[in-house]
């Protein structure tokens, strides 16, 4: 039941997440951010830049002109394209879930095909 208990915590700790693309044209997409409607500190994101390269980071602060994150800073006007990735609960219990449940099948079919056999360890 121990293990179960670390396990459950263990799934807690790393979570489900979904990544949800912001389906806008880069110029839409620019102006809601800059207006505060599409990111906001504290957001996990994966942004592609005109250049075709994909960064991954936590939202520290936007403004006008920038999106920062911790050693990175890109211009509002450089993004062609946004994910924000989320929490997934129902995916994280679902996951837990089907993780107890299959550690207490196992737990259940290793006991029965043991069972005939009684005690085999001995000290």
């Amino acid at each position: 039941m121990k293990f179960l208990w670390v396990l459950f915590s263990f799934f807690l700790l790393i979570s489900c997440t979904s990544v949800r693309p912001i389906s806008l044209s880069p110029n839409e997409l620019q102006k809601q951010i800059t207006v505060g409607h599409i990111i906001k500190t504290g957001d996990e994101v994966k942004i592609e830049t005109r250049d075709g390269k994909i960064h991954r980071f936590k939202v520290l602060s936007v403004t006008n002109n920038y999106i920062a994150g911790r050693n990175i800073k890109i211009p509002i006007k450089e993004i062609s394209q946004v994910n924000k990735v989320e929490i997934s609960m129902g995916k994280t219990i679902a996951l837990i879930a089907g993780v107890i449940v299959l550690a207490i099948g196992v737990k259940e079919t290793a006991e029965g095909i043991l069972e005939p056999f009684g005690n085999v360890v001995s000290n």
